[in-house]
């Protein structure tokens, strides 16, 4: 058929000319781009099967390109992934690490003053705290024996509950290796497992809060700790400290009475559960009390039920954070990504566009759990025509309140490391071109949705050319929880081709280049961990399973990658 003749006919349609660029696109990407075409003109929009990229900086060319380049929502939240994760680890090195160490050491300073004999177990765990942290303390023969076999179980636990690879470096590896055990320390204080010998072992770590010292280092810990990561799960050290005071109970002298009183201060929803007193809580990741809503105690947490969550399916509730910390922050900037504009260019008003945007959220969803594992609790299942301007060199996704909430989120993330005295320059640079790269972007989304061409079009031509910060690679899982069917997962994989067709009033229709996440949910053996490493090799192999909202797509999206 005539060019012209499908143009008329695609206008007869309502379905919009071809990109004038598509030769372009189709040459780029050779026999992946087949069937194109017809994919823009029904839904305006693409996933290549082919060209597959492991990281943004090979997927973003630097310079020299021959169509427009596309910024999705994918790519900034990968870089942002990548931003914060290297600016936690600076945080960590600077107030965490130091702060957890200086705990511990407060901790055994406040046991060598008191008077009362300390409960055998406690002690022995309290110097094992003091060997992980890796205190140079004089300890009795008897002690460094307890302290190495509490060293030799955190170890032994790695094996099964490997940490993240972020923490490969040695200073990293023993602050998370300190952090997990004093996380996954546990004492009951009501329901199953609990005893008056529980609750007086509690109280004797309760207790160490009495010197001021200790009270003063593990508030400001706990603090830190809250405003980056959320809710705690289990009791903490103050809180306990707290109802014994309010009791006018003695940490060191506690009757079977006194004991029953203290349990009932926290009741237990079933007769299996357990409330129990953790050195150093672990967090509720900000998903969890909302997946627990939409879930039955017998399902996984699907894609869908994230979804559901965040208001991303139809007919849901508009997501509001509960507070300030920055997983809500984030979970509400996935949110923002199903917000619908009247004016959307036609691929947003597609039916497949609803599973890119889901694939987009979960994608960063499963980036977010994996950045945040470290410091949260698993969760356990039971069983163009003439006269036209040029077209512009670059695009963004047109998603204004998207990009507003991602620089609200990073802002709010340099606020909180700023309170942590945690910012240092090298992350105050990459978090303030983060926050200047999404005010661009919403300014363009605004523009693009009210048919104008982007503002800022150099800019995203040169995304590529624009990454100052440690890149990571994007092929990464995390556990979220165990039941007798094995240990399920969710993970990120490759990054894919996007092509999007944009139809701007004064303009021909342009095809943009950008590039999406994949988003990941699997069983594995209890047993047999899976490394980000192992993650990536199974991906090249081609052994990995098919990206669950890419695949909705309809397009021929490949298992492996290149």
């Amino acid at each position: 058929m005539p060019a012209i003749h499908a143009v008329l006919l695609s206008l007869a349609l309502g379905l919009g000319a071809p990109p004038a660029n598509l030769d372009q696109v189709t040459q780029r990407f050779g026999a992946a781009a087949t069937g194109l075409a017809a994919a823009l003109e029904r839904d305006g929009f693409a996933i290549l099967p082919a060209g597959q990229r492991g990281d943004l900086m090979s997927a973003y060319p630097r310079r020299g390109n021959e169509v427009p380049v596309l910024v999705t929502s994918d790519a900034m939240l990968c870089l942002w992934w990548s931003v914060q994760r290297a600016s936690l680890a600076q945080a960590e090195r600077k107030v965490l690490a130091p702060l957890t160490t200086g705990l511990v050491q407060a901790l055994w300073a406040a046991h060598a003053k008191q008077a009362a004999q300390a409960p055998p177990e406690e002690l022995a765990s309290l110097a094992g705290a003091v060997r992980l942290a890796r205190l140079d303390v004089p300890l009795p023969p008897e002690l460094v024996r307890a302290g190495d076999a509490v060293v030799a179980a955190a170890d032994a636990a790695l094996v099964t509950e490997p940490l993240p690879a972020a923490y490969d470096t040695p200073d990293l590896h023993d602050y998370a290796r300190l952090t997990r055990w004093l996380g996954r320390y546990r004492l009951p204080l009501a329901g199953r497992g609990a005893t008056a010998a529980t609750v007086r072992r509690a109280a004797w770590w309760a207790g160490l809060l009495r010197d001021e010292a200790a009270r003063r280092g593990y508030l400001a810990l706990r603090q830190a700790r809250g405003r980056l990561f959320g809710q705690t799960v289990e009791i903490g050290l103050d809180e306990l400290d707290a109802a014994l005071r309010q009791d006018g109970l003695d940490p060191a002298h506690l009757s079977d009475a006194d004991c029953a009183r203290v349990s009932a201060r926290y009741p237990t929803d079933r007769p299996t559960s357990t409330r129990a007193l953790a050195i150093l809580p672990e967090h509720v990741s900000s998903d969890t009390v909302r997946l627990q809503a939409v879930t039955s105690e017998l399902d996984r947490p699907s894609g869908e039920h994230v979804a559901q969550m965040l208001g991303l399916t139809d007919g849901a509730a508009t997501f509001a954070p509960r507070d300030a910390c920055l997983p809500e922050r984030w979970l509400a900037t996935l949110a923002a990504l199903g917000e619908q504009y009247p004016a959307a260019p036609r691929f947003m008003r597609s039916p497949a566009w609803r599973a890119k945007t889901l694939n987009c959220a979960l994608t960063s969803w499963a980036q977010m759990r994996h950045n945040s594992q470290l410091y949260s609790r698993e969760l356990d299942f039971p069983p163009s025509a003439p006269g036209r301007r040029e077209i512009p060199h670059g695009f963004v996704e047109p998603l204004p309140a998207f990009w507003n909430r991602f620089a609200q989120m990073v802002g709010g993330y340099v606020a909180e490391l700023k309170r942590l005295d945690a910012l240092t320059e090298e992350s105050r640079v990459w978090l303030a071109d983060l926050v200047r790269k999404a005010d661009h972007a919403a300014d363009d989304a605004r523009r693009e949705l009210a048919g104008l061409a982007p503002e800022h079009a150099d800019e995203w031509e040169r995304f590529g050319a624009l990454f100052n910060v440690p890149l990571e690679r994007p092929m990464v899982t995390a556990r979220l929880g165990k039941d007798q069917g094995g240990v399920f997962h969710v993970a990120s994989g490759w990054l894919y081709p996007i092509v999007e067709q944009f139809d701007l009033p004064e303009y021909p229709p342009a095809a943009a280049v950008g590039y999406v996440g994949s988003y990941y949910e699997f069983v594995e053996p209890v047993g047999q961990p899976l490394s980000d490493d192992g993650w990536a090799a199974r991906l090249a192999a081609g052994a990995a399973p098919t990206p669950r909202y890419l695949a909705l797509l309809g397009a021929p999206v490949a298992a492996g990658g290149k």
